[in-house]
């Protein structure tokens, strides 16, 4: 599903954007949009405009929010950082985001908080492999819920219980010299 854009989005971004300048005259500040798609249980695309100055601007579904938000390092500057690596590299080369946001996420934390690869030229064209994210997703949502393991079954995907560890405590021993009298 292509959720096809009146502009409306973009059109509020501007005012809000506008607004945010006009309210802060007196500083140079940068700004991040981000929109957040709900979930709805089938592929969609989300259309928006380049960001414009030194703004970001990055759209992603609500999992792929929470999956990056939730997995380690993650800080305030997480997607904004993102989404400027996203904005420069889409200005060098052209992106066709087929797998998702989630997908390049993952592979710009593998490859060192870029896009492009590390030993190779530049690429004229540049996609991702759908799934690139699965093991990054595995991780985020074990270290998160305690069910973290999917398992197919004939009726759909199920949680299947996974017992952590509970860290041992250290017990504090007393010794003679530091018993009270």
């Amino acid at each position: 599903m292509i959720l096809s854009s009146d502009k409306l989005h973009e059109k509020r971004t501007i005012e809000v954007l506008q607004h945010l300048r006009n309210v802060n005259v007196s500083e140079k500040c940068k700004y991040f949009t981000l929109y957040i798609g709900g979930e709805n249980g089938r592929p969609s695309f989300f259309t928006f405009g380049k960001p414009t100055e030194q703004n970001q601007t990055l759209g992603l579904g609500f999992g792929e929010f929470e999956i990056i938000m939730l997995s380690e390092g993650a800080d305030s500057l997480t997607l904004w950082k993102f989404a400027k690596v996203y904005n420069d590299t889409s200005t060098i080369t052209t992106i066709f985001p087929a797998s998702g946001i989630l997908d390049m996420y993952a592979i710009y934390q593998q490859n060192e908080q870029s896009l492009l690869p590390l030993e190779d030229a530049c690429p004229s064209h540049l996609t991702f492999q759908v799934g690139s994210s699965a093991q990054f997703e595995r991780k985020v949502i074990a270290e998160r819920d305690e069910h973290g393991i999917l398992q197919h079954t004939e009726k759909g995907l199920i949680p299947i219980p996974v017992w952590k560890r509970k860290q041992k405590s250290r017990r504090v021993e007393r010794t003679s010299n530091n018993k009270r009298n």
